[in-house]
This record gives C-alpha cells, structure tokens and sequence, in this order.
C-alpha cells in the first residue's frame, strides 16, 4: 500500500488523528491503538510495536454519506480511547505540545481522508471527556491543531443528538427513537430487509406509568404508547434526520422533550414545544416508528402496504398503513419513514386521567357490570295511595364506605348522597321514540337492511346504547340476514349511520321535544341538599343541546363541562365510561354518594360499572325489567326523595 506523506496531528496527550496515510507515523509517534473508521476491509497494519508489544486496534465500518450510523458506534469507540488513555475526564482548551498519555498509551484515530470520519470521532471524544462542551465548540478545538477537520452535516447532527442525551444512547428519547427509525427506513431501502430484533416492542417509557397506552379497540391488544409516538414536521419531504434543524436549542428543549410520553387522551402524542409545526397525533391518527409486532407484515418486502392487528383472532382488522419513503398529510407535514394508525381503530388510555380518576373513587374495586363489589344496596319502593313510602330492601347491599361487601351489620358512616347524576333521552325529555325511529332510518339508509322496529319492544337491547353499539349489536343479531362486513367495516358503518341520524333526528324533532315533569324540581332538591349535578348521556353533544334547549331545559346544567357525551369517551354504554367521566368533572371522591337517574338498562349497567348507586324511572320499561339493575324504580321523577331513599338505606 503506498501512502501519502501527509502527517497525523495531536489533539490531546496520548490521542491522534489522521487521514489513511498517518498509518506510516505508528513507529514515530509510538502508536499502541488504532481506531480505522473506514467502510470496507481495515488497511493493513503492523503486527506490533518495535519493542513487540502488540498493536490493539478497533474497526467501524462506517462510509462517510447521509445516512451512515455513526452513533451506534459511539460507546464502543468511546470505551475503547479512554480504557486506553486512562479515562481522561477533561479535555483541552488549548492545544498542548506531544507528549505521553498518563499510561504511555498513544491513539491513532484515522479515516480515508482524516476530514470527516475521524474527525466526528475526535469530537465526540472531546465531548464524552468534557461535558460543558458541544460538538460546535469541539470542532472548534479541534480545527486549531487538525485544521481540515469538517465532519458532514449528518455526523454532526447525530454529534448533537449524542450530546443532549448526555453522551449516552437513550432508548426512551423521542428523537433518538427517530432517528432510529430513519436508520431503519435506510436499511429496508438498501436491502429490502429489517431487522426484527432491532425494532422496540411497545415502550412505556420511564416505567412511572405515564405514557399514554394504545390498544386495538377490538382485541385490546398493547400496540403502541405515547413513548412510540413520531412527530411529523411541516413542510417537504424529510429525506433523513434533521435534529438541528428542528431543534435549534437542544440543551434548553430537552428538559420539555424527554420523558414527556403522557399526554391528554387522544391528543397525548409527542412534540417539540416551541418548535416548527411537530406533533405526533395528527388527522385522526398517530405516527410511530417501526414495532416488533409489524415484524411479519414488514418481512413481505413492499415500501408501503396496510398494518393488521398481530393477534392471531384478530388478523382481520386494520389499525393502519406504512410507508417507508413517508407519509404525508393533508396540511403538508411529513414523517418518514411513515407507519400511520388510525385513533378510530385504537383504544387510548391515558394513566394520569386514570389515576387521578382511581384516586377520586377511593380504591372503588369493580367486580362484574352489574354487581359491583362493594356497590349501593338494591331496593325497591312500595307505594301505598300514591305516596313514596321507605323502600324494601332487596339484598344486604347497603352503601358504605368500606372497600369490601358489606354485611347487614354494617353502619354506614355518611350522611347524605353528595352527586346527582341524570341520563338525558327518556329520563329528561321524552326522546326515545324519535331517537329509535332515527337510528332505524339511518341504519335502512345506510346498509338497505330495515331492523325491527315495533316502538319499544324492538328496541329494548339497544336502549341506552351509542350509535357504533347499536350497529354492533344488529350486525351480531342479524349476521346471516345481512352482510355487515369485518370489524373496520363496522367503524366506518357506523360513523355514517351516526351521521345520518343526526339529520333525520332533528327533522324528526324540529317541533320541539317534550320535556318529563319533576326535572327542574329534582335538580333543585339536589342543589338544595348541596349535591352537584351533571348530565351523562349516549347521545352526540349536538343531540344533547338540541333536546335541552328544544325543551326548555338548557338552564338546567350551565356549566358545559358537566354535560357528558359518548363522544368524549372510549365507549359508550353499557361500559362505565361516561359516568366514570361525569364523576372525574364532578370532583365525586367517592361514586357510591352519586345517584345516576336512568331508564335503560343498558345504561343501569353502566352506572353500576362505574359504582354508583342506581334509581330507575319507568318512562320507557316496565318495572319488572329495571328492578333487576336498579337500587331504586319510580314510575315518576317527583317520587325520588333522596333523604327517605338515603335513611332506609342506612337503616338498614
């Protein structure tokens, strides 16, 4: 091999840097280790010293382009100088004259040329041994005794990555893991491949139950969390990583960026505050990098393609589609490579919500939907002459404070229920009938399919339901009458169902909805005994305002937070979730104080999930079929008395 004569420069005691042909100074300079940063075979080098010690040397394959990996070599290389040097811990501001390492090691640090490869190492050593130092100023240091030192701008963004996180390799670092996920975007491209161990399985960050969690709504399988969350970036096509460019203040920004996984339901994605336009949860799905779980479907080969959900009984449904070279959406904002899911396919729990929920309920421990460990004791009031007499017990349920079942000889230590819960549609104002002549109008529209529709008998399973429910329940009902297609299908189906009835809703109703009597009497009993009021209802906001200012009730609950649709929850009754809701708005500490006012079963059940005590009202079932779920059935709002219900409870 003939070398050039060009001459390697010192850095610091005991450490070199050099193009190729420094190789011909080993002797000189009383070399013990070389690092050859060089793609390819190493060059060859002498054996040993001239006194026959021999030579530790350290190869990283690694070419001088866009989109080479330099920081995947960075711990070892790093290791490998310091073990050497004695594990310098400060470096130079100032060049000094050559002299020995404290050990009497010296290093020879060389690429092909001694201007980039070399030199990006040369700094990120500099960097490791003196922390108030970036790689900026490094290369400052570095160009007075190496004056041709210019690594390419890719080496020095990863140089600043490396720096931010501390000189470490962080797993949990958002843009770590995008830079990753790039790597993997150019493998795949280079070779067709990925390599499945490599991918991350779903992270949950920092392990202090913060990131938001992302399951298939189907199968409830854990797909992703907040900590797998992409931030796209505005504007054109990001062909590789561009930490800098997106990030111009990384030491003042990481404190905002790291470990910010946990987000608000559907809005937790990551992004980059103060930043350009970055954000992870955009147009009604979230970007993430590449999972373990997307290994099969990846393996097939295909740029882009769909993602199916990896549980085997669950193949079927779609979560999404990928693209290697990106994705792009409508408001021009780019993530490459691009794996989209859809939220509509997803489940998002977000644990800070949760926990500050499980907090207010107390250690509330929920055994089945319809029995509640712990819940309300069930009753049922007798009625002599019209008049509400104290009500007969039905079970040794009794309202407690305590954390397990009570026994009959159990005293309860409160003194008054604390929260009023009312359900809107057959218990507010006198909808039900329209409400199902709707939902059976739009579902004939939608599918051509008419449903049963003899008011209310036909209607019964579905009363109290969302709109995605009822369509869930009609296409289990009549799945061999009528195809309904897969679970994706179902999503898409019933978002235009739901849209749909909302139109013919409200022509149906354009005259105003009747309003049931005793509602503002027993609000105002409620505030009376101090007692907070909310509205949890199935129906869309848009429903709900429209039947309460329709029936001259929109004075009822002013505060609009306090007004809980099935929009603003995962799933609508029967699952707990809007009550769950109602109760987080309401500051209720415990829901075995708050009284839920239903007409449905479906969504007794659902007040019961959340483990609040139940009073039924026979506006749209006979009574033999709410006894069952209910605490408490009246035929009428104005025979709910709250202190009589709450003092034959406790007496008990």
């Amino acid at each position: 091999m003939v070398l050039s004569p060009a001459h390697a420069s010192q850095l610091s005691p005991g450490l070199w840097i050099s193009g190729i042909a420094g190789l011909e100074q080993i002797e000189a300079l009383k070399i013990t280790h070389i690092v050859s940063v060089i793609n390819g075979q190493p060059p060859e080098l002498p054996p040993s010293q001239p006194n026959g010690s021999s030579i530790q040397t350290l190869h990283i394959d690694l070419e001088d382009d866009d989109d080479g990996n330099l920081l995947q070599h960075l711990p070892s290389a790093l290791d490998f100088i310091s073990q050497a040097l004695g594990n310098t811990t400060s470096a130079p501001t100032s060049i000094s004259p050559p002299t020995a390492s404290p050990q009497g090691a010296a290093v020879l640090v060389h690429c092909a040329q001694g201007v980039s490869r070399s030199a990006a190492l040369a700094i990120a050593y500099l960097v490791y041994t003196n922390r108030t130092l970036d790689p900026d100023a490094a290369l400052e240091i570095l160009k007075r005794s190496h004056p041709t030192a210019a690594p390419n701008s890719n080496f020095m963004n990863q140089l600043h990555l490396f720096h931010v996180m501390n000189c470490t390799l962080d797993p949990s670092y958002i843009p770590y893991r995008r830079f990753l996920a790039t790597q993997a975007a150019v493998q795949y491209h280079n070779t067709g491949t990925v390599d499945a161990a490599a991918l991350n399985m779903p992270s949950i960050g920092d392990g202090k139950g913060q990131a938001t969690l992302y399951r298939c709504r189907k199968c409830r399988t854990l797909l992703a969390t907040s900590d797998n969350i992409l931030e796209t970036q505005l504007g054109g096509q990001v062909a590789g990583f561009a930490w800098r460019k997106r990030d111009k203040y990384p030491k003042e920004r990481l404190a905002g960026n790291r470990g910010s996984g946990g987000g608000g339901g559907m809005n937790g994605g990551y992004s980059v505050p103060g930043g350009d336009g970055v954000e992870g949860v955009n147009q009604g799905g979230i970007f993430v990098e590449p999972l373990r779980w997307m290994s099969t479907i990846l393996s097939e080969g295909h740029i882009q393609g769909k993602l199916y959900c990896p549980t085997p009984k669950c193949t079927s449904t779609r979560l999404g589609t990928f693209n290697w070279s990106g994705i792009q959406n409508s408001e021009g904002a780019w993530v490459t490579p691009g794996f989209h899911l859809h939220l509509t396919r997803l489940d998002a729990e977000d644990p800070v919500r949760q926990a500050a929920l499980q907090a207010q309920l107390n250690g509330l421990s929920i055994s089945s939907p319809t029995n509640p460990a712990g819940s309300g004791g069930s009753f049922v009031e007798e009625r002599s002459g019209g008049s509400l007499r104290p009500p007969r017990m039905l079970s040794s349920r009794v309202p407690t404070t305590s954390t397990t079942a009570p026994s009959s000889n159990n005293v309860p230590t409160f003194t008054k229920f604390t929260h009023l819960i009312l359900d809107c549609d057959g218990v507010m104002v006198d909808s039900e009938r329209p409400s199902c002549e709707a939902l059976r109008r739009a579902i004939l529209a939608v599918t051509q399919f008419d449903i049963p529709h003899e008011f209310p008998q036909d209607f019964r399973p579905v009363f109290g339901m969302d709109v995605y429910s009822c369509v869930e329940y009609y296409a289990a009902r009549f799945a061999s009458e009528h195809t309904w297609g897969d679970q994706r299908d179902l999503e898409v189906l019933a978002t235009q169902v739901s849209a749909t009835k909302e139109g013919i809703y409200k022509e149906l109703t354009k005259e105003g909805v009747t309003p049931f009597s005793g509602v503002k009497e027993l609000v105002d009993k409620a505030r009376a005994l101090q007692m907070g009021v909310a509205i949890a209802s199935s129906g869309s906001p848009e429903k709900i305002d429209h039947n309460l200012n329709s029936s001259g009730l929109g004075d009822v609950v002013n505060d609009k937070n306090l007004i809980v649709s099935a929009k603003d929850v995962k799933r609508g009754k029967p699952a707990p979730d809007v009550y769950l809701e109602a109760l987080l708005r309401m500051g209720c500490k415990n829901p075995r104080f708050a009284v839920v006012v239903e007409d449905a079963v479906n969504g007794l059940k659902a007040a019961k999930a959340a483990g609040c005590f139940t009073m039924a009202v026979t506006t749209s079932l006979p009574r033999e079929s709410l006894e069952e779920h209910a605490d408490v059935v009246v035929d009428k709002l104005e025979e709910i008395d709250f202190e009589a219900i709450f003092n034959a409870a406790s007496m008990k």
